[in-house]
């Protein structure tokens, strides 16, 4: 079920997934102008299981509130804006195109490299562990990440 917030350029969705047991899970999802990468913030760490696709800026925060998540979400929108990455608009009209992009890059960006790309899933999926815990700030791949959206790369 989307969601827009046209103001700070957002996204959000709620969805359950298909695991046994089911889970309701959200996330609020932001894309850089020019198409360069996006910003995805969650509360599930199995919502970051996956590698990322280039350009991919992630944050988890384990358990967090959707309230907590969302300003979370707005910080790092501030902190890229502050190193020269920001978002663009979004509305719902762009919702399914930028929807179905979004899942055609994490598909390409599989793969590219499917064996080395399950076995991080499945480590990560038994684990809950992934390096996109916490802010972006905070987040050494996140850093190199942007070094990388900023050299064009």
């Amino acid at each position: 079920m989307p969601y827009v917030h046209a103001s700070t350029f957002s996204y959000a969705s709620a969805f359950q997934t298909t695991t046994i047991p089911r889970k309701t899970a959200f996330d609020f999802v932001s894309i850089l102008e020019g198409n360069r990468g996006g910003l995805t913030t969650n509360a599930e760490p199995g919502g970051a299981a996956l590698p990322a696709s280039p350009g991919s800026l992630r944050q988890v925060f384990p358990g967090a509130s959707v309230e907590v998540v969302f300003e979370r979400h707005r910080e790092a929108l501030h902190y890229l804006r502050a190193n020269g990455l920001a978002a663009r608009e979004v509305s719902a009209a762009s919702f399914s195109a930028d929807f179905a992009e979004s899942f055609r890059r994490q598909r390409q960006a599989f793969l590219r490299s499917p064996l080395s790309g399950t076995l991080v899933m499945l480590w990560r999926s038994a684990t809950s562990l992934t390096p996109h815990v916490g802010a972006l700030a905070g987040q050494a791949a996140a850093q190199a990440t942007i070094r990388r959206i900023k050299e064009g790369r």
